[in-house]
């Protein structure tokens, strides 16, 4: 009996306090831009193995090999409001064949706006494969040298998907943004 009461009060919990941002599944919102040379486009999952076995991903390519700054938005809807003594994570899934430099900004001020880059955060720490389904959790903060997130609502999520590798094609996939 206690250990399905102890079970409630976890499920309980994962609904009330996790928010999926994006699962990338049929009705999900689309991104909100993808600017500086890459496209992204909701595909069918690529390797349905390991710990994604969803249907669908994001796919995120290359058109053009010479911004470093190159980003695709994922809406945060509804906007989550968030208290600076709150200690937030976003997780989400990457599948890449290429080696990536990951990064991410928070700190658009409104759903139209992606913030600045100076604000990038990057995954501490962070291996790189290929080829494979990995979480990837990123702590939610203002900056990298910050330690908390005071803008107190997240409007949108900005991946930097491929910060350094410029001459490679890249044909990245991102899964189940919470």
């Amino acid at each position: 009996m206690i250990k399905n009461i102890t079970l409630f009060f976890i499920l309980i919990t994962t609904f009330a306090f996790g928010q999926t941002v994006n699962d990338f599944e049929t009705g999900s919102a689309a991104p909100i831009g993808a600017i500086g040379g890459f496209t992204a486009t909701v595909v069918a999952n690529p390797d349905k193995t390991g710990i994604n076995a969803s249907d669908n991903c994001l796919q995120i390519e290359r058109t053009s090999g010479d911004n470093w700054w190159a980003l695709v938005g994922i809406n945060v809807d509804p906007d989550l409001a968030v208290s600076t003594s709150d200690t937030k994570f976003i997780h989400f899934q990457v599948y890449s064949s290429v080696l990536t430099d990951l990064g991410l900004r928070t700190d658009g001020p409104s759903d139209a706006s992606n913030g600045t880059n100076g604000n990038i955060i990057r995954p501490n720490p962070y291996t790189a494969v290929t080829n494979s389904w990995q979480e990837v959790v990123i702590p939610l903060l203002d900056t990298p040298s910050s330690s908390n997130f005071s803008k107190g609502t997240l409007y949108r999520i900005d991946f930097h998907t491929d910060m350094g590798l410029l001459e490679e094609d890249l044909d990245l996939h991102l899964a189940s943004c919470i």
